[in-house]
């Protein structure tokens, strides 16, 4: 979904299959573990996020993104599906946590 810039009736649906996590090349692991160490430096109530956090938060970014190119402004209207058991598992609130609230109210 990158640079494409559709609207209204030109998309009346997206699917994501699967959840795009970057591959845990060492350069990845070497953040995660550098924003766990500031996490638990940093002061209760902060904002620094921890690595799983970080890890999470640019792959759900993107299926927002792609979401997003469905449905532009409150009175359109398109089909989203989201093809991938973390979405729907039992105790897998943690992918849930990252869809925009309209969407976890459906």
């Amino acid at each position: 979904s990158e640079g494409v810039s559709l609207s209204d009736h030109a998309v009346r649906g997206v699917i994501c299959v699967g959840i795009p996590l970057p591959p845990l090349k060492p350069a990845v692991r070497l953040k995660r573990y550098y924003n766990d160490a500031v996490a638990k430096a940093a002061a209760r109530g902060s904002l620094s996020l921890n690595g799983d956090n970080w890890y999470h938060l640019g792959a759900h970014r993107a299926v927002n993104q792609a979401l997003g190119r469905a449905v532009r402004h409150r009175n359109d209207y398109g089909m989203v599906v989201l093809v991938d058991a973390r979405w729907t598992l039992q105790g897998s609130l943690r992918a849930v946590k990252y869809l925009p609230r309209w969407l976890r109210q459906l």
